[in-house]
């Protein structure tokens, strides 16, 4: 499936932003050395993805009536379901066979809230030292059906279309960031630290160090 652009470059403006001191500030970087819970990580994210989404509704509309939540569980004023809509799907997708629980909080989303009207970004973490494959398999499965734009008879307001969905998968010296739209993985792309990480302390305070795309990817 190919990847289709979206009106906010979501990457680039907000959520790399958030992540790279993860891994260009000592301090930050000092979550994930401790193995902190992941709870613990996504808040110190969305704290800087909320600082940035901030700064750009002051001067770019399309940012304004946004609002950055982590492990928002409400759909409306009542529980956020998800999976529902698979078992009357005709589409051959492997969420019509996922056996999940059917309430859920995504680790962050960037939405309009009260509606889904404006559902923008969901997103799932993952750290290195959670090793369970069927977490993040239950992640992927998530992000699809949060993505899914498929057709069916009658919509309502568990579909959430979401028009992008990102799995972060945090590791001691990188990341990698798997988008998901339209319930297909579309696009995976790995974040690498410019320096060697024995250097990170010593230069902390130096506007060099940088985050950088993988480009042997």
């Amino acid at each position: 499936m190919a990847y289709t652009e979206l009106e906010i470059d979501w990457l680039e403006e907000i959520i790399v932003p958030a992540i790279d001191p993860l891994y260009t500030n000592f301090q930050n970087h000092d979550l994930l050395h401790r193995e902190v819970n992941e709870r613990t990580v996504v808040a110190d994210v969305s704290n800087r993805a909320n600082l940035l989404l901030l700064v750009n509704q002051v001067s770019k509309p399309v940012f304004r009536n946004l609002y950055i939540d982590i492990e928002y569980n409400r759909n409306g004023l009542t529980p956020k379901e998800i999976f529902v809509q698979c078992l009357s799907c005709e589409e051959n997708c492997t969420n019509r066979y996922t056996k999940l629980q059917n309430e859920s909080y995504p680790d962050m989303i960037i939405h309009q809230r009260g509606n889904n009207k404006n559902n923008q970004v969901v997103l799932e973490f993952k750290k290195e030292n959670n090793s369970a494959v069927d977490s993040r398999e239950k992640d992927f499965a998530k992000l699809k059906y949060f993505t899914c734009k498929r057709l069916r008879e009658s919509r309502n307001s568990r579909d959430y279309q979401y028009k992008i969905g990102y799995f972060i998968d945090l590791k001691k010296d990188s990341y990698t960031i798997t988008a998901f739209q339209n319930a297909e993985e579309v696009e995976t792309k790995r974040r690498i630290r410019a320096n060697d990480l024995r250097e990170l302390k010593r230069i902390q305070y130096e506007a060099s160090q940088k985050m950088t795309w993988d480009s042997n990817e």
